[in-house]
């Protein structure tokens, strides 16, 4: 059976009733959370805790975070760590948590990114990243160290970016330890916290390493790494064609000679074939150009996955 769910009609929330069909139960928390009235936080929670359907108890979890009430902060701690939980469900308390960070909620938040896996591991570690709490730095510096890759990856090194400055020591203790590409990619996500490291990785790490400080400093998005880079790439026009990706998602209009001048020197047909697609009408020129004197024609313009796009950083 349903639970009473108070009813938000015309800017009043009308008094309790029982509604037995859960598709209007889950309309009702919806209108709650929109009207964001926390004269609807008790029945919200209520039926998060209670509801016989998992549709009901997500749409009250998400409910909540429209909300934001602190009132709301401990029943969605607690839904977000019942394991046997509907995965919607545990997802929807863990995106409220997002929208009202207390720092309360970080100690069972590490606890449940231990015990997750898959999707609901990404959810909780971007809750944590929310908190930017030094607390839950060496857990999260751990998930870096083991994870294989993908979403779960990437989440965790920018949830210890998000920590800044304080976070620097372990991310050096990780590239010393054999783990550079992580390291590389966490200062990144930290922005100017991590320009110093990164400029000190590119001037002393062995070569194959470099590009991707190089990448680290393009799309950190600190005009200090941006600036080194363009003067270091006038006298390196190499550095610019095994950089030209990521030049091409930066989107900076500086470095536009700079890549024409890769092309013609360096480039290939790959590359060609990425600035006809990138979307910069000089470098879809150029590519032309290029193409026409070494001798290819071009049937019609693609872009794939894996195409850099112009500013997509």
């Amino acid at each position: 059976m349903g639970f009473a769910l108070a009813y938000y009609f015309y800017g009043v929330i009308g008094p309790l009733r029982l509604e037995s069909d859960p598709v209007k139960r889950v309309e009702i928390a919806r209108r709650l959370g929109n009207a964001k009235d926390i004269g609807g936080i008790r029945h919200l929670v209520r039926a998060m805790g209670e509801d016989t359907d998992a549709h009901v108890r997500a749409a009250a979890a998400c409910a909540l975070g429209q909300i934001k009430d602190q009132r709301a902060l401990r029943p969605l701690i607690l839904k977000a760590n019942q394991i046997a939980e509907e995965k919607d469900v545990t997802i929807c308390a863990l995106r409220s948590l997002r929208q009202m960070p207390n720092r309360e909620a970080v100690p069972p938040l590490i606890r449940l990114m231990g015990e997750t896996s898959g999707p609901v591991r990404v959810e909780v570690i971007q809750t944590i990243q929310a908190e930017r709490d030094p607390a839950a730095l060496e857990p999260l510096v751990d998930v870096v160290r083991m994870s294989q890759g993908g979403d779960e990856l990437e989440a965790a090194e920018r949830a210890v970016a998000s920590i800044g400055e304080t976070a620097l020591p372990r991310v050096r203790d990780l590239y010393r330890n054999g783990y550079s590409e992580k390291a590389i990619n966490t200062l990144r996500f930290m922005g100017q916290p991590g320009v110093a490291d990164l400029l000190e990785i590119f001037r002393t790490a062995p070569a194959k390493v470099r590009p991707r400080a190089v990448r680290g400093l393009l799309l950190a998005g600190d005009p200090v790494g941006v600036a080194t880079m363009r003067n270091e790439m006038r006298t390196n026009i190499k550095l610019v064609a095994e950089a030209y990706k990521d030049l091409i998602e930066l989107g900076d209009g500086s470095f536009v000679d700079l890549l024409i001048r890769a092309l013609n020197t360096y480039g290939d047909s790959s590359m060609a074939v990425d600035f006809l697609n990138c979307g910069q009408l000089q470098l879809d020129d150029a590519a032309r150009r290029w193409a026409k004197s070494h001798g290819y024609e071009i049937m019609s313009r693609f872009g794939g996955s894996g195409t850099p796009r112009w500013g997509r950083r």
